[in-house]
């Protein structure tokens, strides 16, 4: 998302952005050492090859350059990610509490709260030490 904001995305380049989005987001998130970790990137480096014309060294090129314009963060804030989420929500005409269901609408809810109060406990340290 913060690659098309940018412009970065083109029609002509919207494959290859994507497949080095989901390698990344891939390789950031699962762990390494996992069994079936080098077996699932094989597996979508062939998925990218076979539907997307895409080869390994393609990606590979292109990934740096992501990176660069992604300014080497790949954490966002919980705020966008909030946003993000009520557009989606919009689009399909859904409630959270209707998407997530009870339980997990509760345990959306109690990560919401405890986030603010850790932003706002980081923020008072911060302003303490000025």
């Amino acid at each position: 998302e913060r690659l098309c904001i940018k412009g970065l995305v083109t029609k002509v380049n919207r494959k290859l952005a994507m497949a080095v989005c989901l390698m990344i987001a891939y390789k950031f998130n699962e762990t390494p050492f996992a069994a079936l970790y080098s077996k699932t990137l094989n597996l979508l480096f062939a998925y990218f090859d076979q539907e997307w014309d895409l080869t390994k060294k393609q990606i590979f090129d292109a990934e740096f350059g992501v990176y660069v314009h992604l300014g080497f963060s790949l954490h966002i804030s919980y705020t966008h990610i909030f946003c993000v989420y009520t557009r989606l929500l919009k689009l399909v005409h859904d409630t959270s509490k209707h998407y997530l269901g009870d339980e997990m609408q509760e345990t959306y809810i109690q990560d919401i709260i405890d986030l603010e109060s850790n932003y706002a406990r980081d923020r008072e340290a911060e302003l303490l030490q000025r």
